[in-house]
């Protein structure tokens, strides 16, 4: 019996594995598309010249926080970045494009990092939840079949 229960418990251990590794990695790959996708999609016009707020220069455009919204709701819109470079040099003089080009692609490689370690911390901790629920099931199925026994630390004998 306990032969049984070992290889149930492999079996459960392994088809968990499996389907977590298979999330993990359709996850990943749906997380890439969407963050390739998602470059093409911003309102640069939103966050340069809301209404109340204070005129920027290029340079303020360029640092910081105020970039990093500005260029994602620009991407987010669908403009490409040479139309996000154009839009910018146009309405600042002080821009400078390699500064952008920089700032742009940090950007990017932060975005993804992101993506990858979320979307890695939700499959594990999803994975650990339906391991933990198969092993109350088993604790459940043994109690309904055999009756419940408190002391389940017992040694087997």
């Amino acid at each position: 019996m306990t032969n049984i229960k070992k290889g149930l418990h492999r079996i459960a251990i392994l088809l968990i594995t499996s389907l977590s590794f298979f999330l993990l990695i359709t996850q990943t790959v749906a997380n890439w598309k969407s963050y390739r996708q998602g470059l093409r999609q911003l309102n640069l016009i939103e966050y340069t010249a809301a209404p109340g707020k204070a005129a920027l220069t290029g340079e303020d455009l360029l640092t910081g926080r105020r970039f990093e919204k500005c260029y994602q709701g620009a991407v987010d819109e669908g403009y490409t970045d040479t139309e996000i470079v154009e839009y910018l040099s146009d309405k600042y003089v002080d821009f400078d494009i390699n500064k952008f080009k920089e700032n742009a692609q940090t950007i990017k490689e932060k975005a993804f990092r992101r993506t990858v370690i979320i979307s890695l911390f939700y499959y594990f901790l999803i994975a650990a939840c339906i391991y933990l629920a198969v092993i109350l099931c088993g604790f459940c199925i043994r109690w309904v079949v055999k009756g419940f026994k408190p002391n389940l630390c017992k040694a087997n004998k």
